[in-house]
């Protein structure tokens, strides 16, 4: 497994999966003495987001009934439940001590409660979306999910021709469940550009009397959209920076059981994700207003 494009491949999950799992012998899967990159639980919720969003566009009315939070409890609860046991059973043993799941063949059940959670996250973001935007511009993003297929089979066929089965199938994992990590992100980006400078200007609105302000949501967009993108930048640019920064003046210690620098690469990474979005929608909305500005 020893390809450039397989390399970037597997740095490219590394870096998107990390921030969302955790590495544990006992909950990841191995193929041929090899240790999966991603647990088995969260690789169920990445592949159950990318599967349920491919399915969305072809029931769109089913999708919305489906917005009762009593739904998204019946999906998550089993995910969320076995999570909090594996924990409380981590906390009394250890985690080095820990050898075996309560459960036999627990791993492959946790994949499957996994991918119901995963459904119950992109159900709960499309819906909230739709209340936002059009409902055909979310349909048409849920869309995009698409391309992941064939994606997937091609990258999946060249890998199996340079590495091997065993890379083929590591490449076959990681493709449509690191494309289920960046969906949720982007999505939660759109969320966050368009509901929050909505709260900001609506508040200036109400505690200032100006009725115009609603008027520039547009830019408060672009600007929280600016500082969002420019933080993440900043800290995942200079992430190894600000860990021996912060190493010198002995505010974490060598023995820190987290690597801060690759934390702080990772969320920068997430948070200028989200700001490019906000600034996108920011322009949108702006560009928006002038034009309606310059008809009247």
């Amino acid at each position: 497994m020893s390809s450039v494009l397989y390399q970037l491949i597997y740095s490219w999950y590394l870096l998107v999966g990390g921030i969302v799992t955790f590495y544990l012998p006992q909950a990841n899967y191995y193929i041929e003495g090899i240790m999966f990159p991603m647990n088995s639980g969260d690789l169920g919720i990445y592949l159950g987001v990318i599967l349920c969003a491919s399915l969305i566009p072809f029931n769109i009315e089913l999708a919305k009934k489906q917005h009762q939070f009593w739904r998204y409890l019946a999906l998550g609860m089993p995910e969320t439940i076995y999570w909090i046991v594996l924990n409380i059973e981590w906390r009394i043993y250890g985690l080095e001590n820990s050898k075996s799941w309560p459960i036999p063949g627990i791993k492959e059940i946790y994949t499957l409660f996994g991918i119901l959670f995963g459904f119950a996250i992109t159900l709960m973001l499309f819906n909230l979306l739709v209340s936002d935007f059009s409902e055909d511009l979310i349909v048409a993003i849920q869309k995009i999910s698409w391309l992941v297929y064939p994606l997937t089979g091609v990258l999946t066929v060249l890998i199996f021709m340079l590495d091997g089965l065993l890379a083929a199938f590591f490449t076959l994992l990681m493709i449509p469940s690191g494309i289920g990590i960046m969906f949720i992100i982007i999505e939660v980006g759109l969320l966050f550009g368009e509901r929050v400078p909505k709260v900001i200007t609506i508040f200036v609105m109400k505690n200032h009397g100006n009725k115009e302000l609603h008027k520039a949501q547009g830019q408060v967009a672009l600007a929280l959209g600016v500082v969002t993108a420019s933080v993440g930048f900043f800290s995942s640019v200079f992430a190894y920076t600000i860990k021996n920064a912060l190493l010198s003046w002995n505010i974490i210690s060598q023995s820190f059981p987290i690597d801060i620098g690759y934390l702080l690469l990772q969320w920068g990474i997430i948070f200028l994700l989200i700001g490019i979005t906000t600034v996108s929608l920011g322009v949108y909305r702006f560009t928006k207003k002038l034009k309606e500005r310059d008809s009247l």
